[in-house]
């Protein structure tokens, strides 16, 4: 939605910068020829100049289309955009809820939910509610049955404040109400669905702008990617990638570390075989001060850990496996990144490009990491 919203706003605006600029010379002509434009002097035949004096030649009438065109404009897109930031608010709340309640299997299924509704049920039902609460449209039990009134009066209430209806309806009750129904809902439509798909399109990937045709979309074995050290990092930048300290190694260790990926939860419960998690996936909640059911505190248990941790990743070293590397947990600093981190002895590199190759041996969906470094 929000992405949405992000192209809507550079869209429209670009259309009534545009616009805005045609109008702004407009009004500066006919502030310098208040007469407009002077037949008599087009050297044109007589049934062009009839043509021009017709269609053309009344500036204040096109000035005043051009201004009403902006305006619309401008006030439709802060419409739009509003409907797209609520959509985004509301499947945010309904994420944060489901983690709180631990309902993480559902979550996927009550945010698509969620969108739709409040993509498509939030225009139809604005329009409705206009037909029935405007006094043009009043339906006859509302004279009959004061008490129904009344009820929906504070349905239509509640419905105003906890939507952005608050600070939308003025826009929406000027336009639905000065243009036809059918135009309104149709306008409303299309630019909610094609920023829906614009926006999806960009956000996945799917349809983007190719300029360097010689250039891969994937960094790989012959690549180089600034996230993979830590000294071309930013220190409190979030990031899933393997790391390096450094392009350039000088130090007697390399030092790897690996971030830890929750995404891969389930694929390490599955081969994790006699080892158990240290807690319960999602939020806990301690009213005393007695440790979780399933904490495990044990250097013993703590080892056995980092060995599936271990196993769940394929680590080579220029075709070489590291099979007795040691990890250990690790924390970062500034972001709280969590992860297991390894020394690796320098010697075991050579002199000149070496590759180190990280991958994921049983994720749902496997990665591989090629970092490359200099000795």
């Amino acid at each position: 939605a929000l992405y949405s919203a992000a192209y809507i706003l550079i869209a429209n605006f670009s259309a009534h910068l545009i616009l805005r600029s045609f109008w702004i010379g407009l009004v500066g002509l006919d502030r310098t020829y208040p007469h407009g434009i002077n037949i008599h002097r087009l050297s044109y035949p007589r049934f062009l100049r009839e043509y021009v004096q017709e269609h053309i030649g009344d500036l204040n009438r096109l000035t005043m289309l051009v201004d009403r065109a902006s305006s619309v404009i401008f006030s439709f897109t802060f419409l739009i955009v509003g409907i797209l930031s609520f959509v985004a608010v509301v499947n945010a709340f309904v994420i944060v809820v489901s983690l709180l309640l631990n309902i993480n299997g559902i979550v996927v299924g009550l945010v698509i939910a969620t969108c739709a509704v409040t993509t498509f049920a939030i225009p139809t039902l604005t329009v409705l509610l206009i037909d029935k609460f405007t006094d043009r449209y009043k339906p006859e039990w509302k004279d009959s049955s004061p008490r129904f009134e009344r009820t929906a009066k504070r349905i239509y209430h509640f419905l105003h404040i906890a939507t952005p209806r608050f600070f939308m309806a003025p826009i929406m009750y000027v336009l639905s109400s000065n243009i036809k129904r059918w135009k309104f809902l149709v306008l409303l439509w299309t630019y909610i669905g094609a920023a829906a798909l614009i926006g999806f399109f960009s956000a996945t990937g799917i349809v983007q702008y190719k300029s360097a045709i010689f250039y891969p979309d994937e960094t790989g074995s012959h690549s180089i990617e600034a996230s993979y050290y830590e000294n071309q990092r930013t220190e409190d930048k979030y990031s899933h990638t393997p790391m390096i300290q450094s392009d350039v190694i000088t130090d007697k260790y390399i030092r790897l570390f690996i971030p830890y990926n929750i995404r891969n939860n389930d694929s390490l419960l599955r081969h994790s075989g006699s080892v158990q998690p240290f807690a319960k996936e999602g939020i806990s909640w301690r009213l005393y001060d007695k440790k979780p059911s399933l904490a495990i505190t044990s250097a013993e248990q703590e080892q056995k850990a980092l060995e599936c941790l271990k196993g769940f990743y394929s680590i080579t070293l220029n075709d070489s496996a590291l099979t007795g590397a040691e990890f250990l947990f690790y924390e970062y600093p500034k972001t709280t990144m969590k992860g297991i981190i390894t020394y690796i002895p320098a010697e075991a590199a050579h002199k000149g490009r070496n590759m180190l190759l990280i991958r994921e041996r049983f994720a749902a969906r496997p990665r591989s990491w090629y970092i490359s470094f200099w000795m």
